[in-house]
């Protein structure tokens, strides 16, 4: 309105993605956007806000913690890490940073993988499905579905010489 941007709408969700509330009163909204890495958001709230000239409790202070769902939208669910807390003796504040779901990449190990075996990239027959790479990493990540595999790299094949690897 008025030429300036509105600030999103934040929703505050538990890792399964179910609703918890709204993030109001929230303000320091930074975001960093990534094409092909991990994007972040980092804003802050306080434990007290102003309602109808009154300071009072911040509803959605307490459960803020890490390890939860920061939907903002448009832009889809981002995951809150453990917020830093300070405190000027009146208000406390908790800054919090939050990372696109593709952060929780980082703490998935594959280690079914035989050492020095072939696989090929992803089977749209349906014949090879479960030995695929494809399927073999979604297994791991059952919240993740594929979108669009190119047909030119579905039937490559690949060998690998590792037991154990993050995604």
């Amino acid at each position: 309105a008025y030429g300036r941007i509105e600030q999103p709408t934040l929703f505050l969700k538990t890792m399964a993605g179910q609703a918890i509330m709204p993030i109001t009163n929230y303000y320091n909204l930074k975001t960093n956007f990534q094409y092909n890495d991990v994007s972040t958001i980092t804003f802050d709230i306080t434990d007290k806000c102003i309602v109808d000239d009154e300071l009072v409790e911040n509803p959605v202070y307490n459960k803020i913690c890490g390890m939860r769902h920061v939907e903002m939208e448009p832009f889809g669910p981002f995951i809150l890490m453990n917020p830093e807390k300070s405190d000027d003796g009146v208000i406390v504040t908790k800054h919090c940073t939050a990372y696109s779901l593709e952060y929780e990449l980082n703490f998935t190990f594959i280690n079914a993988l035989d050492e020095n075996g072939g696989y090929m990239f992803y089977d749209t027959t349906g014949i090879a499905s479960n030995s695929s790479l494809m399927h073999i990493v979604l297994s791991y990540i059952p919240n993740w579905k594929l979108g669009h595999v190119d047909s030119a790299v579905c039937s490559r094949v690949r060998e690998f010489s590792t037991s154990s690897e993050n995604i």
